[in-house]
């Protein structure tokens, strides 16, 4: 069984010269003027894996928000930080930048798409209930839990299930609290296109045909009226086969006998015979083959995330009260 491999995201101790980045390393602000805002990831980024930022704070008078994209450039290697990622980063080469707006971010690929979008806002209602009760975004073969990826007017939970702004999806892609991601999803071989996530709906591939030859680190760009930001960690199964829409899932509809073992360090995790049926898009389990096959850390009443006991990869929760049958736990 693959393990569900979760980097903690941070920012790159290489940044401009006007950024000031807490002691976490997870949130980053313009100090000054409206450029030299540009910000990497610590890491290069897998496929599939999101890097999602919320926007803590604005400043008024200047024209043009946030931009963030994807780099194949070091950032170590860089000789000095570009003042913009628009166009001076891009220009080097090798780097993929979209630059957020009030509106009109979504990417129309052709006529026929924007014809079926003219279709889609008369079945507005339709859209609307989908966008609510779906709860996770499907990007080709990604799939992601759409409640850490949607920006609220109001902090909580869930309170976005009664936050009026969400419900009509008012909250502005460039408001305070909005949270923009981008990740890569590979297409053909060693070729991918580049996604923007903005409050849990995917803007379409703002790019394509991306090498994925080398590395590709994210790139944040604190610009003009977009003062800070803090990244919001986000832990999901972004490897391909976890994934059960994509048609390409082995193991969540997986139920030949066998043990289930962490792809990192091939220690035995789960019995096939603890394993169920279940609507998430991730196989389930009532129980590990011993207590100690993997770490558990409270994250609330209900939930632990749990590591790999071997090797402390990430293999996603397990939930109480949440298997198949009164007192059982899903893992």
């Amino acid at each position: 069984m693959a393990a569900i491999l979760g980097q903690f995201m941070e920012f790159h101790s290489v940044h401009g010269t006007n950024v000031q980045l807490d002691c976490c390393g997870t949130r980053a602000i313009r100090v000054e003027s409206f450029a030299n805002g540009i910000c990497f990831s610590k890491h290069p980024l897998n496929p599939g894996e999101i890097f999602l930022v919320e926007i803590e704070d604005k400043e008024i008078g200047w024209c043009g928000h946030l931009r963030i994209g994807l780099t194949a450039n070091d950032p170590q290697k860089l000789e000095t930080v570009p003042e913009y990622s628009l166009p001076d980063l891009v220009d080097q080469g090798g780097s993929w930048v979209f630059a957020i707006t009030r509106n009109h971010n979504k990417v129309i690929e052709d006529e026929a798409q924007e014809a079926d979008g003219r279709q889609a806002d008369r079945n507005e209602g339709n859209i609307l209930k989908t966008f609510f009760t779906e709860s996770h975004l499907h990007i080709e073969s990604v799939c992601i839990p759409k409640d850490k990826l949607v920006g609220r007017s109001r902090p909580g939970q869930f309170s976005h299930i009664l936050d009026d702004l969400y419900k009509i999806n008012a909250l502005p892609p460039t408001a305070r609290r909005s949270r923009i991601g981008v990740l890569y999803v590979p297409k053909s071989q060693g070729f991918a296109d580049m996604h923007i996530v903005i409050n849990g709906e995917d803007m379409g591939a703002s790019a394509k045909g991306i090498p994925t030859s080398q590395p590709l680190y994210a790139v944040v760009d604190l610009f003009a009226a977009t003062k800070s930001v803090r990244i919001v960690q986000v832990e999901y199964g972004h490897e391909m086969s976890f994934c059960s829409f994509s048609g390409k899932e082995v193991y969540k509809d997986h139920f030949k006998r066998g043990i289930y073992v962490c792809s990192q360090c091939a220690n035995p995790l789960f019995s096939s015979r603890s394993k169920y049926v279940h609507s998430s898009p991730w196989p389930a389990f009532t129980e590990t083959i011993q207590e100690d096959s993997v770490t558990k850390v409270m994250e609330t009443l209900t939930a632990y995330k749990v590591l790999c006991g071997k090797c402390g990869s990430g293999l996603g929760h397990e939930f109480l009260n949440d298997g198949p049958e009164e007192g059982m736990s899903r893992f």
